[in-house]
């Protein structure tokens, strides 16, 4: 039985569809596609990038090294390429109905499939975009492309779905709340494992158990937890170091609701903290409520991100920070959960509207010393933002 075979026989019983939300947000969301597809003349869409293919196909896997796009013609019906390996789960994910499987051994079937649909759809001399900087679309994928197709125009669009996805729906906004439980359930689970003579993994088990426990799908990006002076060296994480008396732990974990992330940051220290990790982490609770207080509608990005930086200037002589405070996030997969589509940083002139969801980086980082890390993930309403994640921002002290 091939791949075509197999898709047949799939649809010859009803299937027990895992779409994510009904079908009437799709078309929601297609429609917001649709008219910006037309505002920039486009007549066809190829969407390669997970996160995107998700949220306006409902398509998934974890295996999201393999190439997956859908081409989303402006007229005409909308076709789903996988791997053959993939083409089951397509069909248990999509609304779209047709599902074409082609030979992950052979990389060279990929651009022979697309030229087919591009051909059957009449858009061989049309202006098709494509996402040349987002994750998912290979560069000798487009060349061939362009090799085969001489008369049509790709077009980049990467940022085509930004406006549309950066406002959070209703059913969206549940996922994120749901998903903030989980990455409650796992900081709780963190914190309490962590005590002198185990290691940095065994915390990370603990809260990865929990979050999964509690309803957690497969995460954008695992457990980090760091302790001492790794965690003054940005992005370490578990590697079964030791804890000992004085460390400050670092835990930044981010459930996920049908791939819908809400992340958080905490940190604790055995014992009691000195008066520089007293002072680093009371310089970094400020800079949060600065955020949290200043996130309002109509404010901009740089805005929050100025007032944020009024709590790092207490300290920015002696510890480091990214110049970030905070990024979007929603419907992310591996490696990453940041959507990216505005962040709480100098220049960044977006325009905060309510529905928007932001989750906060904030760290700051002692060199070769400790870091502490304390962050939410926040939700813009009509009035004051809301964090959907848990509101004890202190530095938690572990009793030895």
């Amino acid at each position: 039985m091939d791949d075509k075979a197999y898709v047949t026989a799939l649809k010859s019983e009803p299937i027990p569809s895992e779409l994510a939300f009904p079908r009437e947000e799709y078309e929601a969301r297609l429609q917001r596609l649709y008219a910006e597809m037309d505002a920039r003349k486009l007549d066809a869409l190829i969407l390669a990038d997970p996160g995107n293919l998700f949220y306006t196909t409902g398509y998934y896997t974890f295996e999201t090294s393999l190439h997956g796009c859908a081409l989303l013609p402006r007229k005409g019906a909308p076709v789903i390429q996988v791997a053959s390996l993939e083409v089951g789960v397509a069909v248990l994910k999509t609304w779209i109905d047709d599902v074409v499987g082609y030979d992950w051994s052979k990389s060279g079937d990929i651009v022979q499939q697309l030229v087919g649909f591009i051909k059957d759809r009449k858009l061989s001399t049309k202006r098709i975009g494509i996402e040349a900087l987002l994750t998912g679309f290979r560069i000798q994928h487009l060349r061939d492309l362009e090799a085969a197709l001489p008369r049509a125009r790709f077009v980049d669009a990467s940022d085509i779905l930004y406006k549309a996805r950066i406002v959070k729906s209703p059913a969206e906004i549940d996922c994120h709340r749901k998903a903030a439980d989980y990455t409650w359930a796992g900081i709780q689970a963190g914190l309490a494992a962590i005590q002198p003579g185990k290691t940095d993994n065994d915390v990370a088990a603990a809260s990865y158990a929990a979050m999964v426990r509690a309803g957690s799908e497969f995460m954008s990006i695992q457990p980090i937890v760091s302790s001492g002076h790794r965690h003054g060296w940005a992005h370490t994480h578990f590697l079964r170091v030791p804890l000992k008396m004085g460390d400050t732990v670092f835990l930044e974990f981010g459930g996920v609701h049908k791939r819908y992330c809400s992340p958080m940051m905490r940190t604790a220290i055995i014992g009691k903290p000195n008066d520089q990790v007293r002072r680093v982490a009371d310089a970094l609770k400020e800079s949060v409520e600065r955020i949290i207080g200043a996130a309002r509608p109509g404010r901009t990005c740089h805005e929050v991100a100025v007032e944020a930086k009024k709590g790092l200037a207490k300290v920015e002589t002696e510890a480091f920070h990214s110049g970030v405070y905070g990024y979007t996030v929603g419907a992310q997969f591996p490696p990453s959960w940041v959507e990216g589509s505005a962040f709480f940083a100098e220049g960044d002139e977006t325009v905060l509207k309510p529905g928007m969801v932001f989750h906060l980086p904030t760290c700051f980082r002692v060199p070769n010393r400790f870091g502490v890390g304390l962050s939410e993930t926040l939700l813009v309403t009509d009035g004051a933002c809301e964090a959907l994640t848990r509101k004890d921002r202190d530095l938690h002290m572990v009793a030895v």
